[in-house]
């Protein structure tokens, strides 16, 4: 993922979701880890594929499978919710919310690409569809790929992102959220092109979601808060009751913090990253 992912935006349909209250705004494609500072991109590193395992069927005999923790939040309103979410473009790219545990599909197998975005092997003239459902969050272990810096790096943006920091890790991640919330958004960014990102985290220029959460996960990093940043899309368009329709131009990037008890949560409201 790189700033340039954002930056032509189209009306384009992607999903459609049906659900009877939303558990969030936002649909997870893939959490990145590790930031390559000469092309200004994110990747999700190198780690085992993932396949998610079937635990049996539904009520409309579809395979429920059971993906890895998918999101850890320590205080959840409520475990219980179910989004079913329709392919317009079918692909068999499949997105759901942070929390999700499980999700019953029409398919063979679900398994990460090389993006590490979840993709089902969808039976043959099955509709491309899916239905999420939470579950009980578990706490993660601390990992130190979470903590890792890009190598421009420096003693300069180490200062700068120092100053965010407060006496606690709440209190940090509160601070570095304020710091973006007082910028404003837009898409024409004239960054100095030999150092795009010190010009964007010393300065007070405006930017987009991708800088936004690319200079919020690093400053949590720099003050050791275990950080991710995730891609996916943004849930605003409501078509009818519990209905909503998700469009290319709903592409979108935030950061994910860890607590000090493990549990994962976003950072941030749905106009913050």
């Amino acid at each position: 993922l790189d700033h340039r992912a954002f930056l032509t935006p189209s009306m384009r349909p992607v999903l459609r979701i049906q659900a009877d209250v939303l558990p969030g705004p936002y649909l997870v494609g893939n959490r990145m880890v590790t930031m390559n500072g000469s092309s200004m991109s994110w990747d999700a590193g190198k780690q085992a594929p993932l396949r998610g395992e079937s635990s049996g069927t539904d009520a409309t005999e579809r395979p429920i499978f059971t993906v890895p923790n998918h999101h850890f939040s320590g205080d959840s309103v409520r475990d219980d919710w179910w989004m079913k979410i329709n392919s317009v473009r079918w692909d068999r790219l499949v997105f759901f919310p942070p929390g999700t545990h499980r999700i019953g599909v029409s398919a063979q197998h679900l398994v990460q690409n090389q993006h590490r975005v979840w993709k089902a092997e969808f039976d043959t003239n099955a509709r491309k569809e899916w239905l999420a459902s939470g579950g009980v969050s578990r706490p993660d272990n601390a990992d130190r790929k979470y903590l890792q810096l890009p190598t421009f790096w420096d003693e300069k943006l180490q200062t700068k992102a120092l100053s965010m920091g407060r006496e606690n890790r709440e209190k940090t991640v509160a601070a570095i959220l304020a710091e973006y919330y007082r910028r404003g958004y837009t898409l024409e960014v004239e960054f100095n092109a030999r150092r795009p990102f010190h010009d964007f985290f010393l300065g007070e220029s405006p930017a987009y979601c991708f800088w936004f959460a690319t200079g919020a996960a690093l400053a949590l990093r720099a003050n050791d808060v275990p950080a991710r940043l995730v891609s996916g899309y943004l849930i605003t368009e409501r078509i009818g009751p519990g209905q909503w329709l998700v469009r290319e131009r709903d592409a979108h990037s935030w950061v994910e913090g860890q607590g000090q008890h493990g549990f994962w949560d976003t950072t941030g409201p749905p106009g913050f990253a």
